[in-house]
């Protein structure tokens, strides 16, 4: 099995996983070879390989590859037991409406320094999607940080969270995590989950002070498209 993830236009995130009796019998390469393909129909130039950072096959496959390492992300799961919520809050918090897309597309390129279209394909799904939802933070009437949930699922994956950079250290990233969670626990939603760069400590600690507890460590590995085709025999 493999499966792709294309958030922007440049790169796939790719995870694959071969039941151990059919290994090293060539499956892998087979799919590969035909994400490859697809990949090179779209210019999408850059593949991220996703490995579970236990896993001893996955680093093998990658070091055959070449792939570079790039960071690490933790997948984190929310413990109720561990949350307690705030009394008060500054922020307004909203859900987005489709009239907002073009200030929510400003507002996220400042927090996440992405390209307008880049910016513009993550959010249109959010908005065109049932089961993705995009909340606004407000602070005297201006959006200053955003979050997104994708409801699908018994989990419900918080993401996109973040703040204009003059309003980050303030206290107001806490007060939107807990908007969005106090939001979602009101729906009866308690399978929450958010992914987090291992590098990013500040955010890291802010998730495990609100009841987030890391579940899974995930590698990145970095490989050009062009750059696998002789490996794969194309």
């Amino acid at each position: 099995m493999i499966s792709m993830f294309i958030p922007t236009k440049h790169e796939a995130e790719i995870s694959a996983y071969t039941l151990p009796k059919f290994r090293k019998q060539g499956y892998f390469k087979k799919l590969l070879t035909n994400a490859v393909n697809e990949l090179r129909r779209f210019n999408i130039s850059d593949i991220l390989f996703v490995s579970e950072k236990t896993s001893i096959s996955g680093r093998k496959v990658l070091r055959a590859l070449d792939a570079k390492y790039e960071h690490t992300e933790y997948f984190m799961r929310f413990n109720k037991a561990g949350y307690v919520s705030m009394d008060t809050y500054r922020l307004e918090y909203r859900k987005a409406e489709l009239k907002d897309l073009e200030k929510t597309i400003s507002t996220s390129m400042k927090i996440f320094n992405d390209s307008y279209e880049d910016s513009k394909g993550l959010l249109e799904k959010c908005f065109g999607t049932e089961t993705r939802e995009q909340y606004l933070a407000l602070l005297n009437h201006e959006i200053i940080g955003i979050g997104s949930v994708n409801l699908e699922g018994e989990d419900v994956s918080i993401f996109g969270l973040g703040l204009i950079s003059e309003y980050r250290g303030k206290g107001y990233g806490k007060e939107l995590l807990h908007l969005m969670i106090d939001n979602l626990l009101l729906r009866g939603r308690t399978d929450l989950t958010i992914v987090v760069n291992s590098e990013n400590i500040n955010a890291l600690g802010l998730y495990q002070q609100t009841g987030f507890q890391i579940d899974v460590a995930y590698e990145y590995y970095r490989k050009r498209v062009s750059e696998l085709c002789p490996l794969i025999g194309d």
